[in-house]
């Protein structure tokens, strides 16, 4: 039988150069866990509350409480103000697509765990969708879920075209944040 040690590599010290005393926090892939997430943040925050906070995605889908998770997070940020940071996962990415219409994307979103909205959203149309999305979150709020590094914004949404800014990522100092199962476009 072959041992752990044979599947893991040594540990190499990254060398991260951020602004003087700016402290980053980043959690993601909660995946509708709602109290493991509050769980993790509230730590988190504890121990370092100036920190800036970074959602990287997958807040939704699988678990017990997507729409939680994602309220939570955003309004978290929300908050936070320049200090929250929401850039999103493959799977927001495919709630946004299927909201837009984009690639007929509403299947493999709820072949993927997206079948959460149906329990909300009677319609399986995208603008359905975005209209339960809006009556659940202020006008801030949705402006960081689809503007805060989501390749859809709510206009956009609307008119079912995709935004091209790049803003799937952001940096701090030598450091990318991104989430790791992005959609190519």
């Amino acid at each position: 039988t072959m041992s752990l040690k044979s599947y893991t590599s040594n540990w190499i010290p990254a060398n991260i150069r951020l602004p003087e005393g700016q402290i980053l926090f980043a959690v993601g892939d909660a995946h509708g866990y709602l109290e493991s997430l509050k769980s993790v943040v509230k730590t988190g925050l504890e121990l370092e509350p100036e920190s800036i906070l970074i959602a990287l995605g997958d807040l939704i889908d699988r678990g017990p409480d997507s729409l939680g998770c994602l309220k939570y997070m955003i309004s978290t940020i929300a908050e936070r103000g320049d200090k929250g940071i929401f850039l999103p996962g493959n799977h927001e990415a495919m709630m946004f697509a299927a909201i837009a219409n984009i690639n007929d994307m509403y299947p493999l979103w709820m072949h993927n765990g997206g079948r959460w909205i149906q329990k909300n959203v009677k319609d399986s149309d995208g603008k359905s969708i975005l209209s339960y999305l809006e009556k659940e979150f202020s006008e801030k709020e949705m402006n960081i879920l689809t503007a805060h590094g989501a390749f859809l914004d709510k206009d956009i949404l609307k008119n079912n075209k995709k935004k091209s800014d790049g803003t799937l990522f952001k940096r701090f100092g030598n450091l990318i944040f991104i989430h790791a199962g992005v959609i190519g476009r």
